[in-house]
Parts: C-alpha cells; structure tokens; sequence
C-alpha cells in the first residue's frame, strides 16, 4: 500500500465527519478462575451504499467492510418499502491501523475531531492493564456522540464502571 496523498486524507476525514464513527466497546469476561473482568475494544469505521466507496477505502487504507443489515421499519412496511438499500460498513479491524488512519484524517475532520482525539487516547493503552482509564475514555466518547453527560447520565444510558 502507498501513502495516502493528501486529498486522500482529507476526502477520508470527511467520509468520518459524515457517515463515520468512533466508538469504545464495553463487556465482561471471566478468568480461568471465575473471576469477572472489564473488556474494552475500539472501532473506527464508515457506513455507506456504495461499493465503489468501501472498495476505494479498502484498497486506499486496508481494512475491510460487510454488509450492515438494517430492517425496515413497521411505518416504511406500511408505507408500502418492500426492501432497503445494503448499506455496508468499513472497518479499520486492527488497533494499527485504527491509529494510522485516524493519525492521518485528524487535521482535517472537522465535525469529529473530539472524537478522534479520544480514540487515540484509548488506543494508546494498547497492552497496559488500566480499567480505569479505558472506562473513562469510553463514558468521555459516550458523551461526545451525544449519548451520556459526562457528569451524569442524563440520557438513560447507563454509565458503566470499571471491574
């Protein structure tokens, strides 16, 4: 893979700016003893129709996409919508390359910048053992896409802790 060029960057961040998200996942898993533990993952991806778009990220920038199957809902059912439009969904499936890449589309999102700056904050404890942090950062890019109030959960979206 070549270097993006520049419009490549710039033409990416605004793909992130407006069908893109950051996101931090949150589960529990439990040691070989039982015991219950935080796991969080990152991902960096971009939702559209157009497979020349996702074929275009991937041979750009790597990664890969799927579908994103999405139902119709019972008001377009009744609104006689017998289908949807595949909507696909690129992702930067490894911590690497979520680092590359959002390194590389941070000066020019507009929108999202926040957001990224964050992502690369949790990814940046890639190997480090610090539940914490990693739940901060996520309940800090909750609140940014508008899901929590980083004081309080104000939205109905339960703020998770760290175990």
């Amino acid at each position: 893979m070549q270097e993006p060029t520049v419009a490549q960057w710039a033409y990416a961040a605004a793909l992130m700016d407006g069908e893109g998200s950051f996101s931090i996942t949150h589960g529990t898993g439990k040691s070989k003893a039982g015991k219950p533990y935080s796991l969080f993952d990152s991902k960096v991806m971009i939702s559209n129709t157009s497979l020349q778009m996702l074929d275009w990220l991937v041979e750009v920038f790597g990664g890969y996409y799927h579908p994103a199957v999405k139902a119709i809902s019972k008001k377009a059912r009744e609104n006689g919508q017998k289908s949807i439009k595949v909507c696909y969904r690129w992702l930067a499936n490894t911590y690497a390359l979520q680092t590359w890449f959002v390194e590389g589309i941070l000066p020019y999102l507009v929108v999202k910048k926040e957001q990224a700056k964050v992502t690369l904050d949790f990814l940046s404890l890639f190997g480090q053992k610090v539940p914490e942090k990693r739940l901060e950062l996520r309940n800090k890019l909750l609140a940014l896409n508008g899901r929590v109030s980083p004081e309080a959960n104000t939205l109905g979206v339960p703020q998770v802790t760290a175990e």
